[in-house]
């Protein structure tokens, strides 16, 4: 049984109700809603908030939310992976079902496009026992970073790979902060990401969303996309 799970708690305090404010025309949440729709594999799309706003914008756009959330599970300090275990255990026992294949899809992805959640899903079939998610590349090495104290004195991060050529170095990745396909079993019993995998995307497909300059960005990423793809949603 394959499941969506859309987190979008309220309370979000850089960006007020970032989970439904609006973009371009619709609440930031039903491009989530409509992407996991359109992947066609889901048999049960679900969002896990603890608001009765998002709640009815949810299930105005097709999403089941079976309960609200509680506190303990929607404050700052609730993680991703403690979020999904609430709600996989809810909804094992309400169906009674044991084996749970669960993508975990953040409120905050527009750029998420469903080809990306159908490669992750074909790649976590060959790897039940892991984590599967998007990354995008680093453009820099990484591996040469360096930080400066208030005399704009340097240090480096990793010291070894300071005269290392870039083209002698491996390439980099982070998180795109999208989803995760795991099993019920991996949710459950093994810490997040303990294993993983990556489907790699670009970097126009993914953007960070913590503060305004944030949201500007990830509008002026979604327009481009519309501008080079007439098919791309609005």
């Amino acid at each position: 049984m394959n499941i969506g799970i859309i987190l979008a708690r309220a309370g979000s305090k850089r960006i007020k109700n970032k989970n439904i404010k609006t973009f371009f025309g619709k609440p930031l949440i039903y491009y989530s809603i409509e992407t996991a729709k359109k992947t066609k594999i889901f048999d049960k799309i679900y969002v896990s908030t603890d608001s009765k706003k998002i709640k009815n914008i949810a299930e105005k756009y097709g999403a089941i939310v079976l309960k609200l959330r509680p506190k303990k599970y929607s404050s700052d300090k609730a993680t991703t992976q403690s979020v999904i275990r609430y709600e996989a255990n809810f909804i094992k026992k309400k169906f009674k079902s044991t084996n749970l294949n669960i993508c975990c899809i953040y409120s905050t992805a527009p750029l998420l496009k469903p080809d990306t959640i159908r490669s992750a899903y074909k790649l976590f079939n060959k790897n039940k026992n892991y984590f599967i998610f998007p990354a995008v590349k680093f453009l820099k090495s990484v591996q040469r970073a360096f930080v400066t104290n208030n005399k704009k004195v340097i240090t480096f991060l990793l010291p070894k790979y300071r005269y290392t050529n870039s083209q002698n170095l491996n390439d980099c990745y982070y998180d795109s902060g999208q989803f995760y396909w795991a099993s019920s079993k991996v949710w459950l019993n093994k810490p997040f990401l303990y294993k993983s995998k990556i489907i790699e995307i670009c970097s126009n497909r993914a953007q960070d969303l913590d503060n305004i300059d944030d949201w500007k960005e990830l509008k002026k990423k979604f327009y481009n996309e519309k501008k080079k793809n007439i098919n791309f949603r609005l």
